[in-house]
């Protein structure tokens, strides 16, 4: 039975050595997810993801799992996130590009509330799905990214308690 050879040349070995363990070392970190809002109370963070696109998300067992191209992730949800209480009143209005980073509106569609998120660069599409907060808020869970800059996060939506200053907004 004839045998197959298989060659890779050095420089194909190191690139992938530097591609998994740059996605091995992504994976652990996780930064605040910077939002702005006149009138909601809007934190959250986000974390890199060890694959190469998102290519569809879903829920299982309280769990995100991020479908790539070649791999999947589950990432599970914080404790805060009641996954069985779907909210459907946010929509992502508007996406721009601006100054290396890119912002996304998202508005509420009953209150007309709106909060904007910077994220780092990036053309791919932005997936998300919002769900009921275990402590009165609501949760926006998002996952986006391709050519291995994926990421994953959320951000905590509320009203703030009367007196105090909305995400973003000076104080006086």
């Amino acid at each position: 039975m004839p045998t197959m050879k298989l060659s890779f040349s050095n420089g194909f070995l190191m690139a992938a050595a530097l591609v998994v363990s740059s996605c091995g070392q992504a994976a652990a970190q996780s930064v605040p997810l910077p939002a702005v809002s006149k009138t909601l109370s809007v934190r959250g963070q986000f974390t890199p993801l060890a694959i190469d696109e998102v290519a569809g998300v879903s829920l299982k067992d309280d769990q995100l799992s991020v479908r790539g191209a070649f791999a999947s992730v589950m990432v599970p949800l914080p404790s805060f996130v009641d996954a069985s209480k779907v909210v459907r009143h946010w929509a992502l209005i508007t996406e721009a590009a601006l100054e290396g980073k890119k912002l996304l509106t998202f508005t509420h569609d009953e209150t007309l509330d709106d909060f904007t998120l910077e994220v780092p660069p990036t053309d791919a599409e932005i997936r998300y799905g919002v769900f009921e907060g275990r402590e009165g808020d609501e949760v926006m869970v998002l996952a986006w990214g391709k050519d291995a800059a994926c990421y994953w996060g959320y951000v905590r939506i509320a009203r703030p308690p009367a007196g105090s200053a909305p995400s973003g907004s000076p104080r006086r």
